[in-house]
């Protein structure tokens, strides 16, 4: 079980303790009851979460053979969307591949994996970096009081998250971007579906259960705002 805010958010600190985090879990109906058995840990604050990339070949050229970046050595992700696992296992049998295509080949098996890793993987860790940008400005823009900028692409993400609850194939839809069977603009592009989601455009989303922001501080045992840098 998580909680996780946004950076910079210093009130949220608090939850390093493990009676605040305890309290603040509880107030979430629909996860409460996760948290009934018996801790096998403390409270595991974890910091300086990037979607990083990192690509051995460079101009079609590896800039080393004998070595191959696999999993978290080629990419790591907000591990808020648990697509670590997926990605990881997917690329082992990229390189699997490669190896038995060019195992006495290095710089192909080198020059092969890293093109199949960018076609096939790459998209994901794109979509990763794009949604953590965009849910960093909601989050902002909530704290600050302000309107969210439009963002055409992430309206019609939402649209379809607003749809999950009603109509099947938007819910079919949905699983599929979260077990990353397809990304969202193969989703958004299958027929009929801009269709069934344009009632949703633009429909205000019900907050799941779960405290107010000014709860949400008073449980934390703080009443402080977020600092927001100038220019920011």
């Amino acid at each position: 079980m998580g909680v996780i805010g946004l950076a910079g958010d210093q009130a949220i600190k608090a939850l390093r303790h493990a009676q605040v985090w305890e309290s603040v879990t509880r107030s979430f109906p629909t996860v409460a009851h996760w948290i009934d058995g018996e801790p096998i840990s403390d409270v595991m604050p974890m910091a300086g979460i990037l979607d990083r990339r990192r690509c051995f070949v460079i101009d079609d050229a590896p800039i080393a053979t004998g070595v191959v970046p696999l999993g978290d050595a080629w990419a790591c992700t907000n591990p808020s969307a648990a697509r670590g696992f997926s990605l990881g296992i997917w690329q082992a049998t990229l390189l699997r591949d490669a190896v038995g295509r060019h195992a006495d080949d290095p710089v192909s098996l080198v020059v092969d994996y890293a093109g199949a890793t960018e076609r096939l993987l790459t998209p994901w860790f794109q979509d990763q970096n794009d949604r953590d940008r965009q849910r960093a400005a909601q989050f902002r823009a909530l704290l600050e009081g302000r309107p969210l900028e439009p963002n055409p692409a992430h309206a019609m993400e939402l649209a379809l998250i607003s749809a999950v609850r009603d109509d099947p194939e938007a819910a079919r839809g949905w699983f599929d971007i979260f077990g990353c069977l397809a990304l969202p603009n193969e989703v958004l592009g299958r027929p009929g579906m801009r269709d069934r989601l344009s009632a949703y455009m633009g429909r205000p989303m019900a907050p799941p259960p779960g405290p107010t922001r000014d709860e949400l501080l008073a449980l934390l045992g703080t009443t402080g705002r977020m600092p927001v840098a100038a220019g920011h």
